[in-house]
Formats: C-alpha cells, structure tokens, sequence
C-alpha cells in the first residue's frame, strides 16, 4: 500500500519543479533568505493549480499550503543554491 501511495504522489507532482521560485542569492545571503523565507514566494501555486485537473483540486489546495509541502520546496531551493551541502535524497 505504501508503495502505491508514493506512486501516485510522484506522478501528481511529476511537474512540481517547474513552479519551484529559486531567490538569486548571492554568497552569504542564504541565512537571510532562510530567516525570512515566509515571505517570499518560493513556488507559484497558482499557476500549479491552473495545471492540474479539477479532480485534484481541493486535494493540491489543501495539500500545498500544509507546512510540510512548505518545508519540502524549501529543501528543494536549498539543494539548488547551496551545491556545497548533500541533497535531501527524498528531495532527489
């Protein structure tokens, strides 16, 4: 059952990367971008919701507010501006 459910998961969110907003930090900026990362728009929902089929709607509304999907782009934008630190291998 697990393995089903992370099937479908990855094939819902198959394109998610494409929404991802990376910051154009230069060298140091990374703390201040990660103390202040509320605030800033780090993956266009709206655009991600346009995409998706009305079936998954209330699912992917509900879902990309939660704070783990939160802290999920997060990792993913940390991976793409800090090559110096080991991704996430779930992020992979």
């Amino acid at each position: 059952i697990r393995e089903l459910f992370l099937q479908r998961f990855v094939q819902m969110f198959l394109t998610y990367e494409k929404f991802v907003i990376v910051p154009n930090l230069e060298n140091g900026q990374i703390e201040s971008w990660w103390t202040c990362r509320e605030y800033a728009g780090n993956f266009d929902s709206k655009m991600f919701l346009i995409e998706q089929p009305s079936p998954r709607l209330p699912f992917f509304s509900h879902f990309i507010a939660t704070q783990m999907f939160v802290s999920f782009i997060d990792l993913k934008i940390i991976s793409l501006i800090d090559p110096s630190k080991t991704p996430d291998p779930n992020v992979k």
